[in-house]
């Protein structure tokens, strides 16, 4: 007992020292803290003037998020309809460029199906937009811009349960007798291989692990006659090196998605520039992990990095803003599960906790939305005033200029 007390000791100095350095952080926070509020889609309080005055400069905005909540989409629309009078007009969305391309005539309302009937015929074919909030978002952007081309940059890989869906699209088009057939086939194969993922819960029987460069080449050759046809092929046959990968090593899968991203963000970006906007400004939103300025905290050079270079070398900045929920609900986003047990209690503590923001927890108010800007907490780390931070809170703070903290999150829900 006496060694145990002794060991104690000897660790209270280090102790209290950590608390120490903790308490001047969040000291230091507080002077730095706006209330926010959204109304009726629109951003109110000081935390939507700091925004704004924020964003004055900067090229980009880079909202990370925990997926499944309702709140960073409704936040995310309300920045776009704040900022666009400023000159942002495009939006990047953590989804295949193939998938926007179908979904924004849906959105808008110029295609005869709606999201509902699509969803309900192909489940979760396309990521996020199932859910009701994440589209309403996507619906909100495009009359913000009134539905101007190229609005939204899908720069992700096609998700893993999108390829019956895209035969689908592609079956019901004009063909010649031979690649009719070919469709035809293919969709029969994918409805099939979708059931029996469903009924099974195995995600390995999708189409999208079990097509072959043989079964993509054959589907190529049936299609070009049609180039748009033919980039849906090569951005399925693409996406599935990913998710192949993942099996293996998800150091490497990751590494292709993030240069994948990275690929077509600035094939939008020059799109958009060859058609005279010579500085393109965004929104971004994506998982946190995503958008740091620098290393993310898995160790990769993500997409936020590479907007936070592209925007000082236009002169500019980059704006990244981390949302963080403490209790409420989520929508887990089981892909292969019944709906019904989608939704659970959420502890943003427990769901975030790899970012090391925990501590920043303490800032967190019982009611009210807050606005934390991190840029001041810097030169306290860099001058040594503030020691032994945990590696991982280090990155948030240097890798985002300000957290948002909402007490109370509500999970998604499904269309």
């Amino acid at each position: 007992m006496k060694k145990i007390l002794l060991l104690l000791l000897a660790c209270l100095p280090g102790c209290l020292h950590c608390f120490a350095q903790d308490s001047l952080l969040i000291e230091l926070l507080k002077q730095h803290r706006y209330k926010v509020s959204l109304s009726n889609g629109t951003l109110e309080g000081e935390g939507a003037q700091w925004l704004k005055k924020e964003a004055a400069d900067a090229q980009f905005i880079l909202i990370g998020e925990d997926h499944g909540l309702a709140q960073p989409p409704q936040l995310t629309a309300a920045v776009f309809k704040m900022l666009h009078p400023a000159g942002f007009r495009y939006f990047v969305s953590e989804t295949g460029p193939s998938s926007i391309k179908l979904l924004t005539p849906m959105v808008a309302g110029k295609d005869q199906h709606s999201l509902v009937s699509f969803f309900r015929q192909h489940p979760m074919a396309f990521a996020f937009y199932p859910m009701q909030e994440e589209a309403q978002m996507l619906k909100e952007i495009l009359q913000t811009t009134r539905y101007a081309e190229n609005t939204v940059w899908g720069i992700d890989q096609e998700f893993i349960m999108s390829p019956g869906a895209y035969l689908h699209h592609l079956a019901k088009q004009k063909w010649g007798k031979e690649s009719r057939l070919v469709l035809e086939q293919y969709v029969r194969r994918t409805d099939a291989e979708m059931k029996d993922a469903l009924e099974t819960k195995d995600f390995s029987k999708l189409s999208m692990q079990t097509l072959t460069a043989e079964d993509f080449e054959i589907l190529r050759t049936a299609v070009k006659s049609k180039p748009e046809a033919v980039s849906i092929i090569n951005n399925l046959e693409r996406s599935q090196e990913i998710y192949q990968l993942f099996g293996t090593s998800g150091y490497t899968s990751n590494l292709v998605r993030i240069q994948l991203m990275k690929d077509n963000l600035m094939k939008h970006y020059r799109q958009a520039q060859a058609a005279g906007n010579a500085i393109p400004r965004a929104v971004f939103k994506f998982g946190a992990t995503h958008m740091y300025r620098g290393q993310s905290f898995l160790g990769f050079y993500d997409i936020g990095n590479l907007a936070s270079e592209l925007a000082a070398s236009n002169g500019m900045t980059s704006l990244h803003i981390l949302i963080a929920g403490n209790g409420g609900t989520v929508n887990n986003w089981r892909l292969i599960n019944d709906v019904s047990t989608q939704k659970s209690p959420y502890s943003g503590k427990e769901a975030l906790k790899e970012l090391g923001i925990s501590p920043l927890y303490s800032l967190m108010d019982k009611k009210e939305w807050q606005l934390i800007d991190l840029e001041p907490a810097r030169e306290m780390i860099y001058n040594g005033r503030i020691k032994n931070i945990n590696q991982q809170l280090r990155k948030i703070i240097w890798g985002y200029d300000a957290i948002l903290l909402i007490p109370e999150v509500s999970a998604s829900t499904n269309l």
